[in-house]
């Protein structure tokens, strides 16, 4: 009988069965140079002048190539984010391109959400007759260095022009902050609120609705939606008001205000009355729900 090599009886052979743990792969050089590349044509003109003249010294074969490689990157960018179906991005140069390659990178929950509700806005007939996707031009992108609105209420800003009901357009367009609000939102920032805070901008949605951001200072102390605040994505407060985000203000006009295009067939299956200070609402306006739990009807 063959002896068995010391120590033999403490190895432990590895079962081929054991499934194999990898890290996630590493991004590529080129992903890499375009986030780089995406993130200067967001940034500081001075940095932004920078990467013009990289362009512009550059031979035409160069930038059509690298134009490649950045509208690639968007391509999967978008499918990633499941937003193939709803949006198409028409990039006009390459700097265009970074910019888009930017906004995409920014909150892919905001995204998912806008996307949800183009869905829902085509079954409604909010969308033109030409269906989805929805065409946005890289030139249409905000050009200031930064997104100072909610990235949520600038993702929508892209593509509200395109939505109708009833004949009337459903853009959104800057508003006129109240002097009552402008003046609580500068003795706020004199007190040096060190909460994190997003600018609150005032905006209309065509000739329907005025609404504002809300800044997170503004929230009572232990107000539900405190918890669930998202400076992408911040409570909107119309009139009296308070919803728990731009996407949740969008969604409740869809079932409320802006389904009586008469294409469009209803018809009420359930009805129950739930009190606003029920946890259940509650639950309902600020719980992550999974877009598998939803029911849409066409």
């Amino acid at each position: 009988m063959a002896s068995q090599p010391p120590g033999h009886h403490l190895t432990q052979q590895p079962s081929r069965h054991e499934p194999t743990t990898t890290p996630p792969p590493f991004p590529s050089l080129v992903t890499l140079a375009i986030k780089k590349a995406a993130h200067m044509a967001k940034s500081d003109e001075r940095q932004r002048d920078e990467l013009r003249s990289q362009i512009i010294n550059s031979s035409i074969a160069d930038v059509e190539v690298m134009l490649g490689l950045v509208k690639q990157h968007i391509q999967e960018a978008m499918s990633r984010l499941g937003l193939e179906d709803v949006l198409t991005f028409t990039v006009c140069d390459l700097e265009g391109a970074w910019e888009v390659a930017y906004l995409l990178e920014q909150d892919s929950g905001t995204w998912r959400l806008i996307g949800q509700f183009i869905r829902l806005a085509a079954i409604f007939r909010l969308t033109p007759a030409t269906g989805l996707p929805l065409r946005v031009s890289s030139e249409s992108l905000p050009r200031q260095s930064a997104l100072h609105p909610p990235l949520a209420i600038v993702i929508y800003q892209l593509f509200s022009h395109q939505l109708t009901v009833n004949g009337q357009r459903l853009s959104l367009e800057p508003g006129v902050i109240s002097p009552l609000t402008r003046w609580t939102l500068q003795v706020k920032a004199l007190l040096g609120d060190s909460q994190p805070t997003n600018k609150g901008g005032a905006y209309r949605i065509g000739e329907m609705f005025s609404l504002r951001a809300v800044l997170y200072g503004e929230l009572p102390a232990g107000h539900p939606y405190s918890a669930t605040y998202k400076e992408t994505d911040p409570p909107i407060r119309c009139g009296p008001w308070l919803c728990a985000s731009f996407t949740a203000f969008l969604l409740c006009c869809l079932g409320t205000c802006w389904s009586g295009e008469a294409a469009v067939s209803k018809e009420k299956v359930l009805h129950a009355h739930i009190g606003d200070m029920d946890p259940r609402y509650e639950r309902l306006l600020t719980d992550d729900i999974p877009e598998q739990q939803g029911v849409s009807v066409d």
